[in-house]
């Protein structure tokens, strides 16, 4: 009898392992030891891996049948703040019935966070570029000045500004599948919230809850 070559299959026999060199998060390599998945340099045959940044669609092609990534191509797009501020903007543009669930932005452009950014750290050169991914000339940051119209009574809890964040799993796009973590988190402002004034607007971090 012909013997079976079953070196095809040894992945899936085989302990599932993962590749965390771009994760700095210790709580993903203790979850992944309590899942009973071995730790596993980029070189040998990886099972999951799972990155803190975005991955090249050339990295993308070239996984196996058997391999996962903790990201979708393209999913930048959505993750970046500026990026989807952008993106939604485009389509509120090109379909304004189906895309009118979002803030409206008013003269909200790519450009319109980057000057912010830039003018938040203003005589910090070190930090005047928007994003690692897209440095800039602090030049091109005045060609065209815009401004972000903030609420002047933004809600409030026992008067502190706060903002929320919900923990979501995504494991399919098409069709659609999302996993809701069933806890959130809240995020208080250190000082009660005043209205903005000449005396206060020059401070930048002063009403910030982020």
């Amino acid at each position: 009898m012909e013997a079976w070559n079953l070196e095809p299959f040894m992945s899936w026999i085989s302990v599932p392992s993962i590749h965390l060199s771009g994760c700095k998060y210790e709580s993903v390599r203790r979850a992944a030891w309590r899942c009973g998945l071995k730790e596993v340099e980029e070189d040998d045959e990886w099972t999951v891996l799972w990155t803190d940044s975005t991955v090249t669609l050339d990295s993308f092609r070239k996984m196996k049948r058997f391999q996962k990534i903790n990201h979708f191509p393209g999913m930048m797009e959505l993750g970046r703040k500026d990026l989807l501020a952008r993106n939604l903007n485009r389509m509120l543009r090109l379909f304004p019935e189906e895309y009118n669930f979002f803030p409206a932005r008013g003269a909200c452009q790519p450009s319109l966070l980057e000057v912010l950014v830039w003018l938040w750290h203003i005589g910090d050169t070190d930090k005047a570029c928007p994003s690692a991914e897209q440095p800039r000339q602090t030049e091109q940051f005045f060609s065209s000045p815009l401004l972000l119209p903030l609420s002047s009574q933004p809600f409030l809890i026992d008067g502190f500004k706060f903002d929320m964040r919900i923990y979501v799993l995504v494991t399919s796009c098409d069709p659609l599948r999302i996993f809701v973590h069933k806890e959130g988190l809240v995020r208080f402002a250190t000082m009660k919230y005043i209205a903005r004034s000449t005396r206060n607007l020059v401070k930048r971090t002063f009403q910030k809850t982020s």
